[in-house]
């Protein structure tokens, strides 16, 4: 109503393309989507439902676990015909590398894992278009990569990362019990340590050779519900074969003794470890170096996998 008073458009697209009307039938706003009928700002389409047209927006809406994103929301840079951006389907069953042991309870970063092959090329290049899009924020401090920056308001991205998250602890529970019914009938957890990201998100852009970062933590966030972020997430969208690795450390120094994990870019590889694990960036020797990076909540129920792996480790 604010932004109506002061004679804003309220059928403006955000900078990722998604309209006020889109955002909020996605996350279920009756009341701002009756609003936006009332200033006549309604849904794109030139035939409305029959009916409520904001009770069916909502009810088409929670249907489905994919969001009302557009098949082609970026056209400057369509994504490939027979892919749909809003359902991306893996090619295979994704891969879970637990890096530091749970159990590692002495270690910041005990918990941290990846997971490849989870997401379709074509959910992948529907996120190079939207960074496409996205201007680039003015910088607030001396940085090695640029900024751009993203609200999830469809749950493009949450939804894709709920389907990985799914798959990988339906496979990890399947293999669990497999290895495990022959000698105890019960299974050890396989859940992950924290799977649900935030909405605000932002890609980070090395463009040019030599960026890297020195030991550092990252700081945790806090959304509207009042809910703190525990875990840090990159999902890698270019290549790196040389130079560019997230390292993992036991603390905050740059020497061999100190580093547990070292984790190489790769197009569609998710990274997640605690927000208190100290960790680097090495210099990028091959560019652009692109990725996806954001916070990550505990789910509501606690529990954790039970992979072990050596002290140190390098993800190829």
């Amino acid at each position: 109503q604010l932004l109506s008073a002061c004679s804003a458009n309220l059928a403006r697209e955000s900078n990722g393309g998604i309209s006020p009307w889109a955002a909020a039938t996605a996350e279920g706003h009756s009341e701002i989507l009756q609003f936006l009928e009332e200033e006549g700002v309604g849904q794109p389409s030139s035939a409305a439902p029959t009916g409520s047209v904001t009770t069916a927006a909502i009810a088409a809406s929670s249907s489905s676990p994919s969001p009302s994103y557009p098949s082609n929301p970026y056209p400057s840079n369509p994504c490939p015909p027979s892919s749909s951006s809003n359902s991306p389907s893996p090619p295979s069953a994704p891969r879970l590398t637990t890096l530091i042991a749970p159990e590692a309870e002495d270690l910041a970063g005990a918990g941290s894992f990846l997971i490849d092959g989870a997401f379709s090329e074509a959910f992948l290049k529907t996120l190079e278009n939207l960074f496409e899009r996205l201007p680039t924020a003015e910088p607030t401090k001396d940085s090695p990569n640029d900024r751009s920056y993203f609200c999830d308001s469809e749950r493009l991205v949450q939804n894709a990362f709920a389907r990985a998250f799914e798959a990988v602890s339906a496979s990890t529970s399947t293999a669990t019990a497999t290895a495990a019914s022959a000698a105890t009938k019960s299974p050890p957890p396989s859940r992950l340590p924290a799977t649900v990201p935030m909405a605000q998100m932002r890609f980070l852009h090395y463009k040019y050779v030599g960026g890297g970062l020195p030991p550092h933590v990252d700081l945790s966030r806090t959304d509207l519900e009042g809910r703190r972020s525990t875990h840090t997430f990159i999902l890698y969208l270019a290549n790196c074969d040389v130079g560019g690795e997230t390292v993992l450390l036991s603390r905050m120094a740059d020497t061999e003794g100190a580093v547990l994990a070292e984790v190489k870019p790769r197009r569609g590889r998710l990274l997640c470890f605690p927000h208190i694990c100290p960790h680097l960036a090495r210099p990028t020797l091959e560019v652009p170096k692109i990725l996806l990076r954001g916070e990550l909540f505990q789910p509501t129920t606690a529990a954790t996998t039970t992979t072990a792996m050596p002290t140190t480790t390098t993800i190829a």
